[in-house]
């Protein structure tokens, strides 16, 4: 995440309103950034999944999951 698209962000999960939400899906997750920032604000019991072409990508958003990673 770069200081630049920190608003647009933060706009975007204003919109989503995590805590109401059962799951949630990112295409094009990167490091998984935004996944972390909806796991902060979803109910306990929400699903979120995170798709990237990229395996770099996938293996360090899995490295920053740490423990909540649940990997299939």
């Amino acid at each position: 995440m770069t200081p630049d698209t920190v608003p647009v962000r933060e706009f975007i999960h204003s919109l989503l309103q995590p805590a109401d939400a059962s799951s949630f899906l990112d295409i094009g997750c990167g490091r998984g950034d935004d996944l972390r920032q909806m796991a902060r604000l979803a109910r306990g019991d929400a699903r979120l999944v995170g798709v990237d072409a990229s395996e770099a990508n996938i293996a360090e958003a899995r490295r920053g999951a740490g423990d909540e990673s649940r990997q299939s």
